[in-house]
């Protein structure tokens, strides 16, 4: 249906206010906290909609009380062409000042102010100010190699405070970077103990952002149909006691991206009628909630696969082999310096921005596992059904090989040649299975070349000796006596 009143896997816009439900306690304890204090610490797990809360609610309820919202700032940011980083007196406060100057115009060189001086020239008596530093823990997740601009950044913002009266910071940030904050915490006002928790989705706010927007657009859910998809949205993949034939137990709380990701496609699936009464049958003709999430997982597949070096199939076979356990529950991997898993972290951290896997920190260090349980049924049969629609002659053929070790299977002559050729064009799409089964064929076709030599080689032999003997009997033979008797 058209006038999709579900947003999908972006986060909210300030637009979409409208369409943003479920969250209406968080947004009254968080903005009179922010409107209480002067420096507050919010923080989540990644993917409960922090972001999403602020555009939608926490900035124009601020703006509606006279606070002056400045540009949501970041600190991570790279540089921009041109620019040196080596250059950058701090590297987090040039990041923020760039965002910060975004709807202030040229403001010459970022680098040249701090923040304390900024902010000076644009506040007004009138409308006190509030700035709010989104995804805060890349303060300790990026620009490793300027880990002592973090102190310099926190000296910065402690001075602007005290220069500014009125001003007032909000540090957004992922629950599992909060302790990295408390080096630091001496040099804010309060120790930075002004702090507010959003945990996900819980069961009733859920209900009220799959049914609220869909009475917005005129339409309602049947009795108990709402509730069904939020029962499972919010079902776990491991069943008590290890019995396959439990459905799950059903978990406290929904992903806030999982919701909008099955309802956006959903609505897209539903027909147009006169009816307004989305029914549990039609949810299940127009596409199912496993059907959603396969489709949200290749998309981020997709997305990630074209932003990166990797190619799908390398994407499919991490998350297969590395996420998933045999027994199908959810698997940790270690973050490395440079890769996790064998796969590079910089494909890593696109998928965790995309909410397909969740970053989990435990005793220093990183471990990522998928974003829900739910995720593991239809990423293995999307999996398995994209292994099956790629299969090619060398893959049905080197799996036949591995299991039975037939050399009859081996390749030889010009289809060695071909499959050969395929390889060199394709490498990223080759299995070690495979490449084992070409080695094999490579060592077969050697053997067999150096019998088929060492045959001509005796043949060549043979021919020769015989050749030597007539030669040998020719000029050897008797000579004949051809006179007769004498008279």
């Amino acid at each position: 249906m058209q006038n999709n009143p579900y947003i999908g896997p972006r986060p909210f816009e300030r637009s979409d206010r409208d369409r943003f439900f479920g969250r209406a306690r968080e947004t009254r304890d968080l903005l009179s906290l922010i409107m209480a204090e002067r420096v507050v610490l919010f923080y989540a797990q990644s993917g409960a909609g922090k972001t999403s809360l602020l555009n939608t609610q926490i900035v124009p309820a601020l703006e509606e009380e006279g606070f002056k919202v400045l540009p949501i700032a970041r600190v991570g940011s790279d540089v921009p062409c041109g620019v040196e980083a080596v250059s950058v007196k701090n590297i987090f406060v040039f990041s923020a000042l760039l965002a910060l100057a975004g709807s202030q115009g040229e403001i010459g060189q970022p680098d040249s102010q701090t923040l304390q001086s900024f902010l000076a020239s644009i506040v007004d008596d009138e409308h006190p100010p509030i700035i709010i530093f989104d995804q805060f823990e890349e303060i300790f997740t990026t620009h490793r190699d300027r880990r002592g601009d973090t102190r310099g950044f926190f000296e910065q913002l402690r001075d602007a405070l005290q220069a500014i009266p009125k001003l007032g910071v909000v540090l957004v940030m992922s629950d599992d970077h909060v302790a990295g904050l408390e080096p630091y915490a001496n040099l804010l006002p309060k120790r930075l103990r002004p702090r507010f928790h959003m945990e996900l989705l819980g069961y009733d706010g859920a209900l009220e952002a799959v049914k609220r927007p869909a009475q917005n657009a005129g339409y309602a859910y049947g009795t108990g149909v709402a509730e069904r998809l939020v029962d499972d949205l919010r079902r776990n993949q491991v069943t008590p006691n290890g019995d396959p034939s439990s459905s799950g137990a059903l978990g406290l709380y929904i992903e806030p991206v999982q919701l909008q990701v099955v309802c956006n496609r959903l609505w897209d699936n539903l027909p147009e009628r006169e009816e307004h009464i989305i029914t549990w049958p039609e949810i299940e003709q127009c596409g199912s909630i496993d059907q959603a999430l396969t489709d949200f997982y290749e998309s981020v597949l997709w997305q990630t696969a074209q932003a990166t070096c990797v190619t799908e199939h390398q994407l499919r076979d991490w998350v297969g082999a590395t996420l998933i356990t045999p027994m199908k529950t959810r698997g940790p991997a270690l973050r490395g310096p440079a890769e996790t898993g064998g796969m590079p972290n910089a494909v890593i951290d696109a998928l965790e921005r995309q909410h397909l896997i969740r970053a989990e920190l435990r005793a220093g260090a990183y471990w990522y596992e998928l974003a829900h349980d739910r995720l593991v049924g239809p990423i293995v049969a999307s999996n398995a059904a994209w292994e099956q629609a790629h299969l090619t002659p060398l893959r049905v053929t080197a799996q036949r090989w591995q299991r039975s070790q037939n050399t009859n299977l081996l390749y030889g002559g010009q289809v060695l040649r071909q499959a050969r050729q395929w390889v060199v064009t394709h490498p990223a799409d080759v299995e070690d299975y495979e490449r084992d089964f070409l080695t094999a064929s490579d060592q077969l076709q050697h053997f067999k070349t150096r019998q088929q030599m060492i045959r001509w080689l005796i043949i060549t032999a043979s021919v020769i000796g015989m050749i030597a003997l007539v030669l040998w009997r020719y000029q050897h033979r008797v000579p004949r006596n051809n006179s007769g008797p004498l008279d």
